[in-house]
């Protein structure tokens, strides 16, 4: 059931005749029934199990079938026409209420109300008759005898609820709406008492109960307080559901200071949405929470530069001249703060540098000026990253730095995580692996203790892309494999981390070996999902190196042409993104460049034009991103071979392996090496060396399909 879409459609048929005899011998505990039961079972149930069931229990609760020493035994006389039963489910239900004692009838009608499991000495709490507590639990026993309520053991307490939800409506149905109210009254009335200081596992059973109550303004209350565990709890969908019926209860208008109660409540759908990783509509419910506290997001590039540079003024009379003090107005701020952290995670997805300056640094503006711990660490943390994306890495590290210590001084564990993954992604870029690995690992570890699945698995992701930028094929799987076993455990996993465990598998088949073609054609499946710009690019770039290497030149073309289409929308490009995306796409049009020269295709023209301006594009775009240079400056070397430059060739290659020596990336070095070598004339004395130079780079890195390629140019 895992393994299907969420949307799937599973339609169920009507049973077979024989596997309704087998359900009447099962529920009567017989291996076989008269053929008078058969017939009439399978008759009026006509193939549905619950009326199935209930027509077995019925017809033995009124004598018409008895079991003596393991055999059914039937009435005399009875056929298939037997004219006393009902004629459907409900009144089958009813049927066997109307023959319980009338104490027995009552209890059935308050654990209706109860709904889910519930234990005897509540009900008998709330039981309107003056019963022992043996009278209750009597009762209760007598009912699971009957197969109207089922037990099992919690712990130390006993809990029971009804067999099938059907039964539970129909018995709820027969309270009169007067009765319901009074019911749940007193119901939520008892569980605040009994729970009183330890209400949050129990607060969407009391919105529900104090609804149906007609109190929904107490409803309203505990459906926040729902939906706000739901987030904490990381059950996102219940968290929308909760806001939403709070929302729908607050349209009668019985909600004070309706603005701030929208805001909260648009927020929350935002950080559900956000977490389910659908950017779209959790930016659309974010801006509706501005709206609701009068505020808006810039709409042109004018007042996105001018909220820029309001934002770092503002920041750097905090930093240098007055810090600001919490004011009246501290609550939403606070919340408006946490908006625009979570608006720039967006927008680094969407390759919006701008809008992430100008979000990290709103955000940590309003933190500051709020008071908010949470909300001033992830605002450095978001700083660091834009400032660093921005080529201003010095100052990044020091707001990454202030992030760190700010979070062990006064954080929470959620803080603490956010600091160590988001500080993994900037260092990551900029190529300090070991600092990229030590936050990786410790965001995953607390992840893990906090049961958020979503950014534990982008922590592993994380840790695959650092090894694969250094091209550590053994470290990459393992962590991949750790990363595929998180998402099998999470069955609503984002198309988001679906793409990410395709590309990564893709990358570490790719470099010792055949890639599996199944493969590639499900990450193709998988980028027609909804994607932020950054992931469709990582995507296409990937496929069209996955798709070159088995052959497949229509398939390669085709992505390489839609990567270059999508880096020309991008302001900027980010460690694995950039390399494996941006340079994948790139890398791939050079090489089918050169093929379409050689084979003298009919597009070699377009085809250069299109590979030459996705070239243009990575090398400016990679002068601020750091790990992307050596790539950049490497393809560059070879465009320049394509086009017999041979001077400019070694330049750029030399330059490639100075920039990847630096940053600790060996396998740029080594396919530098291969190029210059594999290009240079037979009795250049160079040649050789070079070769080897890269053999033994690619033997140590155990990438066996660039290992063949050296050993080619060696015996050529």
């Amino acid at each position: 059931m895992r393994s299907l879409e969420p949307d799937t459609v599973i339609r169920l048929g009507v049973l077979s005749n024989d596997a309704v005899i087998q359900i009447v011998c099962q529920r009567l505990g017989v291996s076989s029934v008269p053929t008078a039961i058969a017939e009439l079972v399978t008759n009026r149930a006509a193939g549905n199990p619950f009326y199935c069931e209930e027509l077995t229990f019925a017809l033995r609760d009124i004598g018409v079938v008895r079991v003596d020493q393991g055999e059914c035994l039937a009435a005399h006389g009875l056929t298939a026409e037997f004219p006393i039963l009902p004629q459907n489910v409900k009144s089958v239900v009813i049927a066997r209420f109307d023959a319980l004692p009338l104490e027995s009838q009552i209890l059935l009608k308050v654990a209706s109300a109860l709904g889910g499991s519930f234990s005897f000495d509540l009900l008998q709490d709330i039981y309107p008759n003056a019963a022992t507590m043996e009278g209750v639990e009597e009762m209760l026993d007598s009912l699971v005898a009957r197969n109207m309520l089922k037990f099992g053991i919690k712990g130390a307490d006993k809990l029971y609820e009804f067999r099938h939800s059907i039964f539970q409506d129909t018995v709820y149905e027969l309270l009169s709406f007067s009765q319901r109210r009074e019911l749940h009254k007193d119901i939520a009335t008892i569980l605040e008492l009994r729970h009183e200081g330890m209400l949050d596992p129990l607060c969407a059973q009391l919105a529900r109960h104090w609804e149906f109550a007609d109190r929904p303004d107490l409803a309203i209350g505990y459906l926040e307080r729902a939906a706000a565990q739901a987030l904490r709890s990381y059950a996102n969908l219940d968290a929308i559901r909760y806001v939403r019926k709070a929302m729908q209860m607050s349209e009668g208008g019985v909600v004070q200071n309706r603005p701030h109660s929208l805001a909260a409540w648009e927020s929350m759908l935002g950080d559900a949405n956000h977490e389910l990783r659908d950017f779209d509509q959790a930016s659309l419910h974010y801006k509706n929470a501005m709206q609701a506290l009068g505020y808006r997001l810039p709409s042109t590039r004018a007042q996105l530069a001018k909220g820029i540079v309001a934002n770092a003024v503002r920041q750097a009379m905090h930093r240098f001249i007055l810090a600001p003090r919490p004011n009246a107005a501290a609550v939403d701020k606070q919340r408006l703060a946490h908006i625009y952290e979570r608006l720039s995670e967006e927008y680094f997805f969407r390759n919006d540098p701008l809008l992430v300056l100008h979000g990290t640094l709103a955000s940590l503006n309003l933190a500051e000026q709020s008071g908010a711990i949470a909300e001033t660490i992830s605002g450095y943390n978001g700083l660091a990253l834009g400032l660093g994306m921005a080529g201003m890495t010095k100052i990044a590290r020091q707001y990454s730095q202030r992030a760190f210590r700010l979070a062990e001084e006064k954080g929470e564990l959620p803080e603490v995580a956010r600091a160590h993954l988001v500080a993994g992604v900037m260092t990551c870029g900029l190529g300090d692996w070991v600092a990229t690995r030590r936050s990786a690992q410790k965001a995953a570890s607390v992840f893990r203790q906090l049961g958020d699945r979503v950014r534990l698995a982008n922590s592993y992701g994380l840790a695959v892309f650092e090894a694969l930028l250094r091209c550590d094929i053994t470290t990459a799987n393992a962590a991949l494999n750790d990363l595929e076993e998180i998402i099998a455990a999470n069955p609503d996993v984002s198309s988001e981390m679906h793409a990410w465990r395709l590309c990564a598998r893709i990358c570490v088949d790719g470099a010792v070996g055949p890639v599996a073609q199944p493969a590639l054609d499900e990450l193709r499946e998988v980028s027609r999902a909804s994607q932020t710009p950054a992931n469709l690019l990582l995507c296409k770039g990937i496929m069209s190196s996955g798709y070159l290497q088995i052959g497949d030149v229509a398939a390669a073309k085709e992505s390489a042409r839609e990567g270059a289409a999508l880096l020309q929308q991008c302001s900027v490009i980010w460690a694995a993104f950039g390399v494996f995306g941006a340079g994948g796409a790139t890398q791939t049009l050079l090489a089918l460049w050169e093929r379409a020269a050689r084979e003298q295709w009919d597009d070699l023209v377009p085809l250069q034009a299109i590979a030459r301006q996705a070239l243009l594009t990575f090398l400016r775009l990679s002068r601020r991103s750091p790990v992307c240079r050596p790539w950049a400056l490497l393809l560059h070397g070879r465009a320049a071979f394509l086009t017999s430059n041979q001077s400019a060739a070694r330049k750029h290659l030399n330059h490639a392996m100075e920039v990847a020596q630096q940053l600790g990336m060996p396998y740029v070095v080594g396919l530098a090496c291969l190029e210059i070598g594999a290009s240079s004339l037979r009795e250049d004395r160079a040649r050789k060396d070079y070769l080897m130079r890269a053999r033994n780079i690619f033997a140590t890195l155990g990438v066996s399909n660039d290992l063949t390629r050296v050993q080619d140019a060696l015996a050529a």
